[in-house]
């Protein structure tokens, strides 16, 4: 069983996280966990190897799959309505721009280009 922590926390580049942490049934724990429309995945992004790269997982935590992104850290998956596709940011800290990417990892899309951070994104 996974299970949900709600906390306060920040993130490495200094943005707020949501404050949710994943605990997986082998004591390791991950940030920013999104679940999918259908309540049967959730998307996550796990500080390993230094950088923030975004996972998928089923419920049970079976099947974690790395979602293949440009270099940078991931945060803020959020799931299309479909499960087809996750919007989330990428950067360094200082210039966060938001993509769209298939759940396989094909299709990346960036959807912003500012000089400023964007970030915070949400499929409605």
């Amino acid at each position: 069983m996974i299970l949900e922590l709600h906390l306060q926390l920040t993130h490495k580049t200094g943005f707020p996280c949501l404050g949710r942490l994943l605990i997986f049934p082998d004591n390791t724990w991950d940030e920013m966990p999104t679940w999918s429309q259908d309540g049967q995945h959730i998307a996550f992004v796990p500080d390993r190897n230094g950088s923030f790269d975004m996972y998928t997982t089923g419920l049970e935590g079976e099947d974690v799959t790395r979602v293949r992104t440009p270099h940078g850290d991931v945060l803020y998956p959020d799931w299309s309505s479909n499960g087809n596709s996750i919007v989330f940011c990428l950067g360094d800290g200082t210039n966060m721009q938001i993509y769209n990417v298939n759940v396989n990892g094909s299709e990346l899309e960036q959807l912003t280009s500012s000089t400023s951070a964007s970030c915070f994104p949400v499929w409605r």
